[in-house]
């Protein structure tokens, strides 16, 4: 998926590129609206993503130049100032979704796959949580960059924490989430399984407190760009 980076802030490159990389994006970046308004090679973008700082022209200008120039893809703003009437006026100006700086690549990854299925593009079904990334379409698992050979339980209870987003999931939640409250389903299925993924994922990567329930522990550094999926095992 191509995608165009008018990175005003000169800081995409340090964080953000590795990760869009690593999410399926192929990323062009630009230093203004007007370049990418002038490229003659820019219709088969799927979104623009526009990076400011806090000395840059207000986000407006900058949407509303691009779709002067008649571009119809989505627009997601990361923002430097933190100015709600700023925002207000680059969603009118055209804008999709606007972020405040420093955001987590995570999100900003979410936000463009969210405006873009709203433009009616079939983009991968991917979920992040710091270091663990998942592909819900192919059902294929990473920790690190490094795919887990999961099996479809496995697999599926792992999507279930990581819808959690860092929440805790009771054992009954669980059995609602996979077997749809299947009275057949004791809690002793759900404690082997959960073992089970605890020895692919390693013994810390899964917390359990008493009357809470499980949830997938917070990575030392959550918003690391620098795992790169590799090509999953189990497509």
């Amino acid at each position: 998926m191509r995608l165009l980076i008018i990175d005003q802030a000169n800081t995409a490159g340090d964080r953000l590129v590795p990760r869009l990389k690593a999410a399926g994006f192929m990323a062009e970046r630009f230093g203004s609206a007007a370049e990418v308004s002038a490229s003659q090679n820019s219709s088969g973008a799927k979104a623009v993503l526009l990076n400011q700082d806090s000395e840059a022209p207000p986000a407006a200008e900058s949407v509303a130049v691009l779709r002067g120039a008649g571009l119809a893809q989505p627009i997601v703003v990361i923002a430097a100032r933190d100015d709600w009437r700023e925002r207000v006026v680059a969603l009118h100006a055209g804008a999709d979704a606007f972020l405040l700086s420093p955001v987590h690549s995570e999100v900003v990854v979410a936000c463009l796959m969210t405006v873009m299925r709203r433009n009616g593009e079939k983009v991968d079904e991917r979920m992040i949580f710091g270091d663990f990334e998942i592909d819900t379409r192919d059902r294929c698992a990473w920790l690190a960059g490094k795919c887990l050979a999961l099996t479809r339980n496995e697999f599926r209870l792992l999507r279930c924490l990581l819808h959690a987003n860092g929440g805790f999931m009771s054992k009954q939640r669980i059995i609602d989430s996979l077997w749809e409250g299947d009275r057949k389903i004791s809690d002793n299925v759900v404690e082997v399984l959960i073992t089970r993924l605890r020895n692919k994922l390693g013994p810390a990567r899964i917390l359990n407190t008493r009357e809470m329930g499980y949830r997938l522990a917070h990575p030392e550094t959550p918003d690391n760009p620098l795992f790169v999926p590799e090509p999953c095992r189990n497509c």
